[in-house]
């Protein structure tokens, strides 16, 4: 399980629920999810040094009501209502929609985490805003852009070589990001089996998931099948929120 939290519109730090001990990010266990809970909480109480964490990214097994390591016992694993609960994000019948902590920027890499709104809606995120909402009328819900970023599918999920050339597509969705292009556009780029390694100059080996990339993961969860047995609902990217927002705004134009 492989995350990361942000801070800031500037400073971008990397958590990560998976395997592999030696990367950055790495949780091991439920105590160290649990701890990873405990970051995703900090939003400049007394306890939290001055840190207001409000942006996320996850990279692990996943589904509507969890992440996970994908053991068949699992070991390191968080559920959305831990998450909605531990962020205050949430919806009463009787005082309606609570946002004690909404997010600002989170993409949970991992299958079916936006096959419902339970997920965004943990981290406080809106299913869809408008630039109108953002420049008309702003409000308790629309006073900064947000988004949301998962599979409404199962993805593939990476092996052996796979996690570095998987690592690549990141590096040029999150440098994009950093440079300051919309959200749509990173999307784009890492989709693209015809973008440039930004170190190598090469082709990406392992683009985003989508439909069209199937010819390049031919697995579905970690288990080797035929391209033509895999499944007709194939790597299909959700974006809630605002899809022009940006690292340090957002762009009117989407």
């Amino acid at each position: 399980m492989a995350c990361g939290r942000r801070t800031n519109p500037h400073l971008t730090a990397f958590l990560t629920l998976q395997t592999i001990p030696v990367y950055p990010g790495y949780i091991p266990d439920r105590p160290s999810a649990l701890n990873l809970l405990a970051d995703l909480k900090k939003n400049n109480g007394p306890n939290d040094g001055g840190v207001v964490v409000e942006n996320f990214y996850c990279f692990s097994h996943g589904s509507v009501l969890g992440l996970a390591d994908g053991k068949d016992t699992l070991v390191a694993y968080l559920y959305s209502t831990e998450v909605a609960l531990g962020l205050g994000n949430y919806y009463v019948p009787r005082t309606g929609i609570q946002l004690a902590h909404p997010y600002r920027f989170v993409f949970l890499d991992g299958c079916e985490t936006a096959t419902s709104v339970l997920w965004p809606q943990a981290f406080g995120i809106p299913a869809r805003i408008t630039v109108t909402d953002l420049t008309s009328a702003p409000s308790v819900y629309f006073d900064h852009p947000q988004a949301f970023v998962g599979w409404r599918t199962k993805v593939p999920f990476a092996q052996g070589q796979e996690w570095d050339d998987y690592g690549k597509t990141l590096e040029l969705f999150f440098e994009n990001w950093m440079l300051g292009y919309p959200l749509a556009q990173c999307i784009y780029v890492a989709s693209d089996r015809n973008s440039l390694d930004p170190v190598t100059g090469q082709k990406l080996k392992r683009p985003l998931p989508v439909e069209k990339n199937r010819d390049l993961w031919a697995n579905i969860g970690g288990i080797p099948q035929r391209i033509d047995y895999l499944p007709l609902s194939y790597g299909i990217l959700k974006v809630f929120g605002y899809v022009g927002i940006t690292a340090n705004g957002y762009d009117p134009n989407y």
